[in-house]
Formats: structure tokens, C-alpha cells, sequence
């Protein structure tokens, strides 16, 4: 099995943010029972996860949270609106069904290059607005409902690079990575 780490980023250049590093989904209320954000602006330990190849072609995957929950859109795609029982992604998913198996397709004739995420239904995956979305009641800022492509369904994806000056100082950047 093949395996990425990065952090995923949103058409407006922020991050996908899980809240709480996952766990959450359902009919809880208030901000924190958004199980997934659109305003990350730096990539840390809630905007990581692990990028789980299912199948030989690197096409089929599964997101994989900080607290090991997997990413589930839920009835397999094709939900948006209020954060209720209908959530359209939940990050509580703790074995691999067909509702925790995504499929990505790459464009690279962007730079950096780009993907959609589609739902085993055959949905994309939107970051509502393009990102910066937080909870915009009566919408929740991850949605599985679109069945086009637009600029709000492209994420790209990021991974740490450790880097040190001549001075021996240490930093951080993160950088576009080309699934291969």
C-alpha cells in the first residue's frame, strides 16, 4: 500500500482543516461540530493527513486524519447543506467502506498541478466559496453535492520540506507535491 502525507489545499490557497484532527460527524451543533474546515492558513497537525492509495494506479484513496479517523463523505456523495444528521462529511470513520474510498483525477497543465476529489457516488468534493469557510449556516464548508467540476472542487496537495540555511537555521516551507 502506498502512502503520502501532505496537507490538501483549497482553490483560494488555504487549508483543509479537520477539527479536533478528526473524530467528529452527526447531529452535534455549534462551530466545533464542523468535522471539516476551509480556513487553514498554515499546515499543521490538524491540516495532515495521510493520503492512502487503495489500488495499483494511485486513482482510489482514502484520507486518513491525525487521530487515525478516516474522511467519509457520507451515502457515498451528493449531500450540502445544514451540518445535522445529513452532514455531508463526517471525520469519525474508523474501518474502509465504499463511503471512506475516493477517487482523484490530476490536471497538469496548472502550477502547481491540481485535482478533484470525486465520492464513491461520483460526486466531487467542494470547498464552499473556494475556502475560507469556517460554518456558513445553512451550509457546511466541505459539501459532496456537485456533480461539475468548478474551481471551488480543485485541491492541490502540499507536503513539509525541512530546510536549513548556511547559518543553521531551521525552517519549514510547504511544497507542491505530483502524486507519481
Amino acid at each position: 500500500m502506498f502512502e503520502v502525507t501532505g496537507a490538501l489545499v483549497v482553490f483560494n490557497g488555504q487549508y483543509l482543516t479537520v477539527v479536533n484532527g478528526g473524530g467528529l460527524g452527526g447531529p452535534d451543533t455549534g462551530i466545533e461540530a464542523v468535522p471539516l474546515h476551509s480556513d487553514g492558513t498554515h499546515a499543521s497537525g490538524w491540516e495532515t493527513f495521510a493520503v492512502i492509495f487503495a489500488d495499483q494506479a494511485r486513482q482510489r484513496f482514502s484520507l486518513q486524519t491525525a487521530s487515525g479517523h478516516f474522511v467519509t463523505a457520507m451515502y457515498g456523495g451528493g449531500i450540502g447543506g445544514p451540518n445535522d444528521a445529513t452532514c455531508p462529511v463526517h471525520t469519525d470513520g474508523t474501518v474502509l467502506t465504499p463511503w471512506e474510498t475516493l477517487t482523484f483525477s490530476i490536471d497538469t497543465a496548472q502550477e502547481p498541478p491540481t485535482m478533484t476529489i470525486r465520492t464513491s457516488g461520483g460526486n466531487y468534493l467542494t470547498a464552499v466559496g473556494g475556502g475560507g469557510v469556517v460554518d456558513e449556516k445553512p451550509n457546511d464548508p466541505v459539501q459532496t453535492n456537485r456533480m461539475t467540476r468548478g474551481g471551488w472542487e480543485t485541491f492541490s496537495i502540499e507536503q513539509p520540506q525541512h530546510e536549513e540555511s548556511a547559518y543553521g537555521e531551521r525552517s519549514i516551507r510547504m511544497v507542491p507535491v505530483i502524486i507519481p
